[in-house]
């Protein structure tokens, strides 16, 4: 609390210091009695300053929480408002994203602008979109499931920090460089058929991979010949399936 102290009044008569009396004795009654009435002065001087009023608790954050959130793609839009039981016309707020766990927006996505608000959700499918930018998934740490099969996805990189992802479907995608991926230890199932993909080294350092498919079919799983290619993966469109048995293909929601 900052108090501004007047330029003239009681406060500024002058305060009588305390010089040392022979023998360092420094308890002189008449000193004391002055330092006394000059303290007393200001203390009365401060209980006449009106006390600052505190900001209610939480107040920072609640503000934060009814912050209005912008999302361009109506597509996108339209399933926040259904997952959140709302209008059309209503606004989206910080608050109301943050209570968001699970999304599927119907097909024709075309940006994320404002997904990042979801800080929480957990399993996002969007499918035959024409997504290419993934910079708003970047701080989204809770993702575990996400599926963006046929769309522009070229640069993986904002999927780099998203270290609690277990199940990422990519399919039909322009993806070619997987460096992104290698930090991501907690992806048990990885699927990225039709993309441009030759180097498969940077998945060396999945430890948790137990599944991954490419080029149609599931090219491996984990307790088999390395490199085997097992059963046929028979999807003929992208479907949002949230889940997964490594025996055998997700399951479909």
């Amino acid at each position: 609390m900052r108090f501004d102290l007047p330029q003239s009044g009681p406060l500024h008569e002058p305060r009588r210091g305390l010089p040392a009396k022979a023998g360092g004795d420094r308890h002189d009654p008449t000193i004391e009695a002055t330092d006394k009435a000059w303290c007393d002065r200001l203390l009365a001087y401060l209980a006449s300053v009106p006390a600052e009023e505190p900001s209610p608790e939480g107040a920072g954050d609640a503000a934060a929480a009814a912050t209005p959130v912008h999302i361009p793609d109506a597509v996108l839009r339209r399933a926040v408002v259904e997952a959140l039981g709302k209008s059309p016309g209503d606004p989206i707020t910080r608050g109301q994203m943050a209570t968001l766990r699970t999304l599927s927006p119907e097909s024709g996505v075309r940006q994320l602008a404002g997904i990042e608000r979801a800080v929480n959700l957990r399993q996002f499918c969007a499918t035959a979109s024409d997504i290419s930018n993934l910079a708003p998934l970047a701080g989204m740490a809770s993702l575990e499931h996400l599926i963006l099969d046929g769309g522009e996805i070229s640069d993986l990189t904002p999927l780099a920090r998203l270290r609690s992802l277990a199940y990422l479907s990519l399919d039909g995608n322009a993806a070619s460089n997987l460096t992104p991926l290698g930090a991501l230890t907690s992806l048990a199932y990885l699927s990225l058929e039709a993309n441009g993909i030759s180097d498969l080294a940077p998945l060396a350092a999945l430890s948790s991979l137990e599944s991954l498919h490419l080029l149609g079919k599931r090219h491996w799983e984990r307790g088999t010949a390395g490199g085997a290619e097992l059963a046929d993966d028979a999807r003929s469109e992208p479907q949002c399936r949230f889940g997964f048995d490594t025996a055998g293909d997700a399951d479909v929601a």
